[in-house]
């Protein structure tokens, strides 16, 4: 009897040791605030907390031998209520864009004591992309300019906001010329689609939803702000001072959940529509290669200038107190969590994403509900399938193609939304040639391509080439009059007003760049009209049939080459007026499928000069 209370108090004893230990462990609570209808966020918030990602990398050994952790997540619409929350020291992380990024640190080093650090980014787009400001479809608001007097809404505090208020500073148009309404981006949605706002300035992925749905058109994207558009992580500095290894586990763990988009973008994006009832679709602009976003959290020297930028953005606008970047941003945290990964920092932190140069050459893709994403070498190969694919009765997902100029991931659908519609009429011309030569078609591809290197002039951000537009501008001005007269009727190639408005602005000696709008243009017009098509006799595919039948219909090969005296504006001393040329013979693209680099042309001012060069 004796001996078995003995070996009951023996059990007792093993059994409270370690009970009596693990009192004094520590318990950590870690509180996150993420948003989770911000895509640029999710390395640091929703897929961290789907994979337990953090969980994964939180120490276990050494002074966090018996720790127990608490983590908890926080799901808010935008960055600004993140600030208020860790402010009240509810939360320990935020993850936010760069605007609230900016008024987090400055608003905590307002305080006596409290203090913020940007220890990580998350994602970033090099040229601004990512926000963007929609009007609702059948609107006729085309550009910014537009929204003087008009009702504006976005999430006041967000890096929408923030973006917003520098696309209206850059256009000249103070806060007083426009009415500014504070709306989520959940709400300013459905007033885009009910049409109850003329405007609406949201963050990623909220654009692009509405156009996805058809609920709201692009105006401005961010990528004409031309400043780096970036999400990152701020930490309660006291917090991070305590527990530096659990801020370094969080940046791993935002490290392996960008790793993990690139593995599979396609299972990435699936499993992220069922976290976040985003659709898969609009995600896949933002995840896979060449999208939207870079996913790479290193802190970056043009960062913490774009940031600079912005503070000055918001102190121009709004009232905001100052901010020590200095004491602010610090890269301890990272690059010690990035030594124990075995990654070369530095070689991070050196390397820019320009989506212009990464996505040059990158294939048009088809998105089909049965056989997943199929990519196309040329364009005449991806629109016939999507053609062929369409009239087996598909509704394809999406189709995906790359903008030009910019490299941007774009829906197709709404590509003809997009300013590059100049170069894109290059391309087509020169694979008209390609599949059908003709002197006219090569006749149209010579056009297309003056004045292609007549709109390089006028957008490039170097010194502007005056007399380099002038120029191509007037020979393409002559191409087009000769095309005209060819066809005689002047329904197909009209010279008035187009030509007459184009040469007003050829000789005018200012940057028509920052003051021209052509919204009203005819073909800017037809093609987004024909993109908003659901049916009928104006769908996009039957328009470019009845266009192509009645070319090829009207098409008089006998006399193309024939000389005859049309009508052009040329330059007078008292301003434009009517003269009458003589037509020089049609200048000829080569007949050739291979794309050449444009050259520049030679000088084409009088009838005699040198032919130009199609290339």
């Amino acid at each position: 009897m004796l001996m078995k209370l003995n070996l009951k108090l023996a059990l007792l004893a093993a059994t409270l040791i370690p009970l009596g230990s693990m009192a004094h462990a520590e318990k950590i609570s870690i509180a996150v605030g993420h948003q989770s209808m911000c895509t640029d966020t999710y390395t640091a918030g929703i897929i961290i907390k789907e994979l337990g990602l953090l969980e994964k990398h939180l120490p276990t050994e050494g002074e966090y031998s018996d720790a127990e952790y608490d983590i908890s997540w926080a799901d808010y619409s935008s960055g600004g209520p993140i600030t208020n929350q860790m402010l009240a020291n509810k939360l320990n992380f935020g993850v936010m864009g760069d605007y609230p990024l900016i008024v987090n640190g400055a608003k905590f080093q307002e305080t006596d004591s409290l203090r913020t650090v940007y220890v990580a980014g998350t994602g970033y787009n090099l040229k601004g992309s990512g926000n963007g400001i929609v009007v609702p479809v059948d609107s006729d608001i085309y550009s910014i300019n537009q929204l003087k007097g008009k009702e504006v809404s976005t999430p006041v505090g967000s890096a929408a906001w923030g973006m917003l208020l520098k696309a209206m500073q850059d256009n000249n148009i103070p806060s007083g010329e426009y009415v500014l309404k504070n709306q989520s981006p959940a709400v300013g949605a459905a007033n885009i689609a009910a049409g109850k706002i003329d405007a609406h300035s949201d963050f990623c992925p909220w654009s692009e939803i509405m156009e996805f749905r058809g609920t709201g058109r692009k105006i401005y994207d961010g990528y004409e702000a031309g400043v780096p558009y970036l999400h990152g992580v701020v930490v309660r500095q006291d917090f991070a001072e305590e527990y530096p290894e659990v801020v370094q586990a969080f940046i791993k763990a935002v490290s392996e959940a960008g790793e993990w988009v690139r593995a599979d973008p396609m299972t990435a994006v699936t499993e992220m529509e069922s976290w976040t009832g985003v659709e898969k679709e609009v995600l896949y602009l933002y995840f896979s290669e060449g999208g939207h976003l870079t996913f790479e959290p290193s802190i970056k020297t043009e960062w913490i200038d774009a940031l600079k930028f912005n503070h000055g953005v918001l102190v121009a606008e709004k009232a905001i107190p100052p901010l020590d970047f200095d004491a602010w941003i610090t890269e301890d945290y990272i690059k010690a969590a990035y030594a124990d990964m075995g990654i070369d920092y530095e070689a991070d932190k050196a390397t820019m994403v320009d989506p212009a140069v990464a996505n040059k050459g990158l294939l048009s893709q088809i998105w089909h509900p049965r056989d997943g994403i199929s990519s196309h070498e040329t364009l005449p190969e991806f629109l016939q399938s999507v053609a062929d694919m369409q009239a087996t009765g598909t509704n394809l997902n999406s189709t995906y193609v790359y903008d030009l100029e910019t490299g941007l991931h774009l829906f197709g659908k709404t590509a003809s939304c997009v300013k590059a519609l100049v170069p894109f009429g290059r391309i087509f011309a020169e694979h008209m040639v390609a599949v059908h030569s003709s002197p006219t078609t090569r006749a149209m591809c010579a056009a297309a391509q003056h004045l292609e290197r007549a709109y390089q002039a006028l957008s490039s951000k170097a010194a502007f080439g005056t007399e380099l537009m002038q120029e191509e501008g007037q020979t393409f001005c002559l191409q087009y009059a000769a095309l005209r007269e060819i066809h005689g009727d002047g329904k197909l190639w009209k010279l008035t007003p187009k030509c007459h408005i184009f040469l007003h602005m050829l000789e005018d000696e200012s940057r028509p760049a920052l003051y021209w709008n052509y919204r009203d243009e005819a073909f800017g017009g037809t093609v987004a009209r024909l993109g908003r098509s659901r049916g009928g006799k104006k769908t996009l595919r039957a328009m470019s049939v009845c266009v192509l039948s009645g070319f090829r219909i009207r098409e008089r090969m006998s006399i193309i080459r024939k000389t005859k005296s049309y009508i052009i504006y040329a330059s007078a001393s008292k301003g434009l007026i009517p003269r009458r040329l003589q037509t020089p013979p049609l200048q000829e693209a080569p007949n050739t499928s291979q794309e050449a680099p444009l050259q520049e042309a030679p000088n084409t001012s009088s009838p005699g000069g040198p032919k130009s060069q199609c290339v």
